[in-house]
């Protein structure tokens, strides 16, 4: 088999690029270039109506490329082009000629694409069924759907007068016309012929065509009088006629139902429907067809259903409704979503143009249509974006995979009957079908893989997923086998058109992904998705290839069979799967349920073989002489592949002109592949020796050799520098047999049984080598080419750094005594930063390093080691790299967002002292941003577990805790750990087996100490070891079999919860045990038999008394969202009370002092969300008590009843005494919280995956009452005070909204923030107001607290009434309401009475809208009181006055008002004179920012709902000017954001969802820059920081230069919503408050301005300085 199974040459591979680049596609060759076809040339139907007696211009010939006819080849790498006039790039017939006939040439009209054939065809067309190709027209779109394996479809977005492309086979034009006639639609049709001829071509003017062959074409653009426009001659076998079919559909005028009486009035809708296409058709026939001429344009009603016959016809009703108007009234909801935009005319005699400019609103029409494939664009566009996500969780290891596959050649016509036979396992033929899954096995050098390779290229079209493994690559996942079931499932997207669809979620695929759990993928990605009914597969059989199994990682092997070997029962018989392996007894043992197919070394593989060597032994020999070589070549292979390799190695390296006889085949060739391996390694220690003295060859050669054993993936030819001073091509010159060198130089041995072989000492002998110095080399030189002690003396390659980064921690941990470089490594940062940043390293190679564990390969068997093994003698070490370790974990998500800025996150990481100073000192001359409200966790003792918790307990003398984990096999594992620091001292236990278990419950029994688990014949003592219980089961009286669900304990019971199993239903007891008789005293039936039961009915939790006289039950008894509460009595069994609570989450229950019960969850809840809070039942008095909503868990002991309250996710942890408000105690850094157990001094908190244990006496007490700090307040507004760093905060008392609100002021630069308070406390607050959305920034109605310029005059708005503080006098005022204002009229009540107020940047004065009037602003000046003046808009009949926005600018205090029912006017008031300075109408306002010391506006308006433009004017409309976009700008506040900068000589907009980042000049409007950023959707602008730097908000706080485009810092947030976002006046600070009210104040180091000159200057000189 070709390729001798060639992993790898000597010859550099420029294909085989290092570190899991892709390879770059290469160019294609001017000769390809040329065969590309050539774009269709299109023409505006409309222009086209010429008298056809007009000559037309003849153009000036034109050279057409040419194009092959046939099969293109590599149409991978070939872009989609449009269609050209002469299509003859489409596969032609083959069938001979017949007879010569001269072409006649169809009349072309002038300037009309309109062509008449003159000849009727010769044979009738042949006609195709209709449904195999459909045509469906929708607004702005003409979209096609693919039925037939000959349709080619080119589809694209279109425009009115533009076009849309469609190709198919076989239709006739003549239905195709019908069918758009009967829908009222204008076509015409362009017939294009090429004509095969054999000598020369004559056309109707008596010109000649070039001559041609019989295999050529010769196209041509002709005219109507015949003459030959362009010739072009091309390759061809057949020839087929193109035909053009123009599709006009005019404007559809219809009428808006939903609109107010008032307003009766006809809406055009402008462009949803004008559209045009090109509909290219071909009959394929040599005949043109004939055309009929076109039709004016007519109107159309889409009411008409035309007939179903044809494609085109399917029933269509367009009907137009109005969703949303300005007005809120009129809104109602139809159909799908299309965008148009509506023109509204109130029928006046006015012009159209007037209309347009006066009475223009944007709305959202949907149309309602009864067309499913309109649905399927629809569906499409949406599937085409859950697709991306989708395959964006999973791994793409296709760029791995084509390095291993171009390293294995086939050489054709070898292995033909295995071929054969697989072949038709593969499409479905075999005549006795065997197992989905078959594994061909060999002997190494048989020629696996390059079977492998061959079949995925010979079924391309039914591989869906293929994966090679390989014992050395540069991908790190790709033995990993959790890695390959991402990466089968991101090919399968690709395959199968709905795969995607398939997958769980992408918010559960992420989280599916994280847990990295083999089977749940397995499970989840391939079997399910298989069996899935909805999954489209062709109904054809499709194959999976897994090449050379045995590669797979050594921890993973085990459960990867187990789920390989249940493939053939879980997936459906169309999914077949193929694996090779190589000759492991072992192997075929775990896959006993496929079909095993070996490759045996027969007389096959000698012929094999004498053709995969026939190349390269041919130029040494002569004809006669060859065939007797290659035969004896053959046999001296052996039938091995490799061996045969080998030799044509060895033929490469003989001279060009060497001649070889055959009787000296013996001589030059050695037999076998041992001889030959001996032979190659003994010239390399000879060549050695040669080079140097014998004492260093044997170094270099145990050194080399053992550093090649050892490497992960393929490592740079440099490291042979860390052997000694030999060049390192000399040292490779003599291994080219036997190694692979990539174009970047990087080496590997070629195949892995090289490495086996020099393991072997029985076969390599004296050639063996011990790898021991290989290792040792291999870790001196980790440490070296990771230069992480600063010193970068010496140069090292960046493909060895890039190593070391990789792999350096295993490299260590092969040799011994490296403990302390391990945590030199771990616990660096700049390690941390290195690898992350690495191409194809993700965080989860990161956490793998904390938790290291591998097989290592040594010559008698691997050996597992781990980094916890390797450690457990240096505790302090590992105590530093836990918390190194902790820091990934908590700060994972971040560094992979920003892997660039790890250090900068690691600056902002309290929790530990060390990580943080550190990195602060790395940052000492850098930019970045410090979050000075983030704050430390509490400190504590985690034990984290591989697995989910299941269950835990405390011992009754608080000296130890229990801990049930299930991994992801579904075993059950029990930790004793010791209860003042979680160490485990004792071996885990195997509960899944433990004897007699019946259930999972995990408790210690109060009067002995030994823990219950759900066996009653079996417990666990103290020391780990299972004892018999005693109990008499006899005693029992339940016949059917049952299970334990819950249980508890007392000093005289043991309580247990059991569900029965008769046959058809259940029933529930409790079942009461003396701990003294060991007895079985009663059985309460606390669920009778019910047939059918469902099995979410049983006993979730039980409790009993401390003084064992009552008995709580929590049951879940119906399918209502409810359990049944019941006290019973344990001296007579009877129920005592009885309550059904709300929730089916209590898996948790206790009873108090004060006769009261406790329900809540717990870690047993059935679902992962804990949707219940614990509820108090005061059973005594039949009453029901919630606890705060907060709460979330609870934990009693020896009567001391705690809960813990989250007042907001991943907040301070408030724990309390039940029914108590004051606060005992306070943790940070909670999250994820579902159980709490109290005992002793300790609180332990358990979440699924670990546990937290806190020591009560150094957890900080929590003070009763607010906290004086803003970490402890929940923020409403913030602003700073005028040139000065000082904030302004509008604050409720705690984290949570109250019905007060209170305003203070903060200096951020003191250490605990507190918060020094105002006269303006406990202030109401009205929480339903509705701010406006459209005027943003300084001077705007969006804050409820500001100041006035100069910072003298604190206003608060409650948005009921206006408060003012006098900072000076410490005095406070209102400002009048309404009713005080207008106390002399007569006003009408309707009982609404809220204020929207805004101060000026400017002037000491307000502006207040009442709601009572919302067509008058009125201004107050604060020093007098008074008002000043009331601005009003004066409108005619078209519209209201009603303000809907209002702010002051800046820079010369004028007041802007918005009146969006007036025709959407904006007005511009004089504060001072109460003059109108300007007005315009028909402002489609989105949103509108000013320039803080400029007199320049930014508008952003809307012209569709996705399109729009932004506007730079200024105050009195003399300046307008529509600023220059590379796309389209999207208008909304929520998709785009403008910024000045804060010396106004700039403005910056981003839209990055259409990848916007641009600068102007705010002067001129001239584009400055266009700045290069990949930020996430949706961004903001938050401001200047200073004359250069721009910061931007995207979830992460991004501080970007915007005169050189470069990224200075970020931060990325754990809250990703933040909300008032502002840059401090001396650019100090950044302040915001997260979505939940947390303030977020950030200081800003390093950021420093460039002086004397302004942003525009910085950015002009910067830019002058690189051009």
């Amino acid at each position: 088999m070709g390729g001798a199974c060639s992993k790898g040459s000597a010859v550099k591979d420029p294909d085989n690029a290092p570190y899991g680049r892709a390879p770059t596609k290469s160019k294609k060759s001017k000769a390809a270039a040329d065969q590309e076809p050539s774009p269709a040339i299109e023409q505006p139907a409309e222009s086209q109506d010429v008298s056809p007696a007009k000559e037309p211009p003849v153009p000036t010939p034109r050279k057409g490329p040419t194009t092959p006819i046939g099969p293109a080849t590599d149409t991978e790498d070939r872009p989609p082009t449009p269609p050209p006039i002469f299509d003859d790039s489409q596969r032609l017939n083959k069938s001979p000629i017949k007879e010569e006939k001269t072409p006649v040439f169809p009349d072309r009209e002038t300037k009309s694409e309109t062509l008449k054939s003159d000849v009727e065809p010769e044979t009738t067309p042949p006609k195709v069924n209709l449904e195999d190709v459909k045509v469906e027209f929708q607004p702005d779109k003409i979209e096609t759907t693919r039925t037939s394996a000959k349709f080619e479809m080119q589809t694209q977005e279109i425009k009115s007068g533009g076009f849309a492309s469609v190709k198919t086979e076989g239709q006739d034009v003549e239905s195709l016309l019908k069918s758009l006639k009967e829908r009222g639609l204008t076509a015409t049709v362009t017939t294009s012929k090429s004509v095969l001829a054999k000598k020369t071509l004559i056309v109707d003017d008596g010109q000649g065509a070039p001559v041609v062959s019989e295999k050529q074409v010769a196209s041509h653009e002709i005219t109507k009088d015949g003459e030959v426009v362009s010739s072009e001659v091309t390759e061809a076998e057949s020839s087929t006629p193109e035909h053009k079919l123009r599709v006009s559909i005019p404007e559809v005028e219809t009428k808006f139902k939903g609109l107010s009486p008032k307003e009766e009035k006809s809406v055009v809708t402008k462009s949803a429907i004008n559209t045009e296409s090109t509909v290219n058709v071909s009959n394929g026939t040599t005949s043109p067809v004939k055309a009929r001429t076109p039709e004016k344009d007519e109107k159309v009603k889409f009411e008409a259903a035309p007939s179903p016959k044809s494609p085109l016809a399917s029933p269509v009703k367009i009907e137009q409704r109005v969703l949303t108007v300005d007005t809120e009234e009129n809104t109602k909801e139809l159909g799908s979503p299309i965008e148009a935009e509506v023109l509204i005319v109130n029928g006046n005699e006015k012009s159209e143009l007037e209309t347009r400019e006066r009475n223009a609103v944007s709305v959202s029409s949907y149309a309602s249509i009864d067309s499913e494939d309109t649905q399927e664009i629809i569906e499409s566009i949406i599937q085409k974006n859950l697709k991306s996500t989708v395959q964006s969780l999973l791994l793409d290891f296709s760029w791995a995979n084509s390095i291993i596959q171009r390293r294995h050649r086939y050489t054709a016509n070898t292995r033909t009957k295995l071929q054969g036979c697989l072949e038709k396992w593969i499409i479905g033929e075999e005549k006795e079908p065997k197992s989905s899954f078959r594994v061909v096995w060999g002997q190494p050098g048989m020629g696996k893989t390059c079977l492998s390779t061959d079949i995925c290229k010979r079924h391309a079209s039914r591989i869906a997923a293929v994966h090679f493994f390989d014992f050395c690559t540069f991908n790190i996942d790709h033995n990993n086998m959790c890695g390959v079931i991402l990466s089968l499932a991101h090919q399968m997207c690709g395959f199968f058109p709905n795969y995607h669809n398939t997958l769980p979620k992408p918010e559960e695929l992420e989280q599916l992904v994280g847990e990295r759990s083999m089977r749940e993928l397995w499970q989840a990605l391939i079997v399910d998705p298989l069996n899935s009914p909805s999954l489209d597969h062709n109904g054809r059989t499709s194959l999976i290839v897994l090449d050379s199994l045995e590669e797979c990682n050594l921890q993973d092997k085990a459960m990867f069979y187990e789920l390989l070997n249940e493939f053939h029962g879980n997936t459906p018989s169309w999914i077949q799967l193929l694996a090779t392996t190589s000759d492991d007894n072992q192997i075929k043992s775990q896959l006993e349920s496929a079909y095993s197919v070996e490759l045996k070394n027969t007389q096959d593989n000698l012929v094999d073989i004498k053709r995969y060597l026939k190349e390269p032994l041919s130029p040494f020999m002569d004809r006669i002489s060859l065939d007797g070589g290659l035969t004896q070549l053959a046999k001296k292979s052996e039938g091995n592949f490799l061996c045969a390799y080998l030799f044509a190695k060895n033929l490469e390296a003989f001279p060009k002109d060497k001649k070889i006889a055959l009787r000296e085949i013996d001589t030059l060739f050695p037999t076998g592949l041992q001889a030959t391996y001996s032979e190659v390694l003994q010239g390399f220690f000879d060549y050695l020796v040669d080079n140097s003295s014998e004492p260093q060859a044997q170094h270099v050669y145990e050194c080399s050799l053992g550093m090649l054993l050892s490497i992960q993936e393929p490592i740079h030819k440099d490291f042979l520098n860390e052997i000694s001073d030999m060049d390192a091509d000399v040292v490779l010159e003599g291994l080219k047999p036997i190694i692979v060198v990539n174009a970047q130089d990087c080496v590997h041995l070629h195949h892995v049984y090289v490495r086996d072989w020099l393991w072997n000492e029985k076969k390599a002998q004296k050639l063996a080598v011990d790898d021991t110095a290989g290792r040792q080399k291999l870790q001196e030189g980790c440490m070296k080419w990771l230069q992480l002690n600063g010193k970068r003396t010496a140069k090292v390659h960046p493909l060895l750094r890039q190593y070391a980064l990789k792999h350096a921690i295993t490299h260590l941990i092969d040799v011994p005594r490296q403990q302390d470089s391990i945590a030199k490594l771990l616990c660096s940062l700049q390690y941390i930063h290195g690898k992350i940043s690495l191409e194809h390293v993700n965080i989860h190679h990161l956490y793998n390093d904390y938790q290291h564990e591998h097989y290592q390969t040594l010559r008698e068997s691997p050996r597992k080691v781990t980094l916890s093994e390797y450690m457990k003698r240096q505790p302090k070490l590992m105590e530093q790299i836990e918390s190194y370790h902790r820091f990934v974990l908590q700060k994972g998500p971040e560094i992979s967002q920003s892997p660039e800025f790890t250090i900068n996150i690691a600056a902002n990481y309290p929790n530990v002292q060390r990580i943080q100073q550190n990195a602060k000192l790395e940052l000492e001359d850098v930019p970045w941003i410090e979050d000075c409200t983030v704050s430390s966790e509490t400190p504590c003792v985690t034990k984290s577990f591989q697995g989910v918790i299941c269950g835990a307990d405390v011992s009754p003398d608080n000296r130890q805790i229990a801990v049930v984990v299930k991994d992801e096999n579904y075993s059950l594992e029990l930790f004793l750990l010791g209860a003042a620091n979680c160490d485990q001292k004792l071996d885990t236990i195997d509960v899944k087996n433990l004897k007699d278990r019946v259930g999972l419950c995990v408790k210690y029994l109060k009067d002995s100490g030994n823990l219950f688990l759900g066996s009653l014949t079996t417990l666990i003592n103290n020391k780990g070891k299972c004892i018999p219980s005693g109990f008499d089961l006899s005693s029992i009286q339940l016949k059917e079999k049952f299970s334990i669900e819950s249980c508890d304990s007392s000093n005289r019971h043991l309580a247990c919860g059991v569900s029965t199993f008769p046959w058809g239903g259940r029933s529930l007891h409790m079942l009461i045990f003396d701990m003294k008789t060991k007895k079985c005293v009663k059985s309460i039936e606390v669920l009778k038999f019910r047939f059918g039961g469902s099995a979410q009915f049983g006993i979730r939790s039980c409790a009993l008394s401390s003084n064992s006289t009552m008995l709580c039950t929590c049951v879940k008894q119906t399918n209502k969202d409810q359990v049944k509460v019941t006290i019973w009595s344990m001296g007579n069994y009877n129920q005592l009370h009885s309550i059904d609570l709300d929730g089916d989450s209590f898996t948790k229950s206790a009873f108090l002092e004060n006769h009261s019960i406790l329900c809540g969850g717990s870690i047993h809840c059935v679902s992962k969300n804990l949707a219940t809070k614990p509820k108090l039942w005061k059973f005594t008095e039949n009453k029901v008590v919630s606890l705060s909503d907060a709460d979330t868990c609870f934990g009693i002991s020896s009567g001391n009843a705690l809960s813990s309250s989250m007042l907001i996710p991943k907040g301070p942890a408030c724990i309390k005494q039940i029914e108590d408000e004051g606060t005992q105690y306070r943790i940070l850094g909670l999250d994820n919280v579902k159980d709490m157990m109290i005992y002793d001094k300790y609180i332990v908190y358990l979440s699924f995956d670990e546990i937290r244990l806190y020591d009560t006496t150094n957890l900080e007490a929590a003070k009763s009452g607010p906290q004086n700090s803003v970490k402890n307040v929940n923020i409403e507004s913030m602003r700073f005070l005028p040139k000065i760093d000082t904030l302004v905060l509008a604050h409720y008392k705690t984290f949570q909204k109250t019905e007060e609100i209170s305003v203070s002021t903060l200096d951020p630069k003191q250490e605990d923030m507190p918060l020094a308070p105002t006269p303006l406390k406990n202030q109401p607050i009205l929480h339903n107001r509705k701010p406006f959305g459209y005027f943003y920034g300084p001077g705007s109605s969006q804050y409820i607290c500001s100041s006035t310029p100069d910072g003298n005059l604190i206003v608060l708005n409650n948005g009921t009434q206006v408060k003012v503080w006098n900072r000076n006098n410490k005095t406070t005022f209102s400002l009048p309401t309404y009713e005080e204002l207008n106390s002399n009229t007569d006003c009408d009540d309707d009982g609404s009475n809220e204020i929207t107020c805004a101060v000026s940047p400017k002037d000491p004065i307000v502006a207040l809208l009442y709601s009572q009037d919302q067509n008058k602003v009125v201004i107050f000046d604060l020093r007098t009181k008074l008002s000043t003046h009331q601005f009003e808009l004066k409108t005619r009949e078209e519209g209201k006055p009603t303000v809907t926005d209002f702010a002051f600018l800046p820079v010369n205090g004028y007041l802007m008002t918005f009146h969006r029912e007036a025709v959407n006017t904006l007005a511009v008031w004089n504060q001072r004179s109460g003059e109108q300075v300007h007005m315009v109408q028909c402002v489609h306002i989105a949103y509108l920012k000013a320039s803080p010391a400029s007199d320049r506006v930014a508008i952003s308006i809307r012209r569709r709902q996705l399109e729009g433009e932004l506007v730079l004017t200024n105050s009195d409309g003399r300046f307008n000017t529509i600023l220059d976009m590379p796309e389209t700008w999207l208008p909304g506040s929520h998709e785009s954001d403008v910024c000045f900068s804060a010396d106004g000589t700039i403005v910056m907009g981003v839209a990055s969802q259409n990848n916007i980042y641009r600068v102007w000049n705010a002067g001129n409007g001239e584009v400055m820059q266009d700045l290069s950023l990949a930020l996430n959707s949706p961004c903001s602008l938050t401001g200047m920081l200073t004359n250069t730097h721009a910061v931007l908000f995207d979830g992460r706080l991004v501080v970007v230069d915007i005169a050189t485009g470069d990224v200075v810092s970020i931060l990325p947030l754990s809250d990703t919503m933040m909300s008032g976002l502002q840059i401090s006046p001396k650019g100090n600070y950044i302040v915001g408050a997260t979505e939940l009210g947390m303030a977020k104040i950030f200081l800003c180091h390093n950021f420093g301005a460039i002086r004397m000159k302004t942003t525009l200057q910085r950015m002009k000189s910067v830019t002058s300085i690189t051009n």
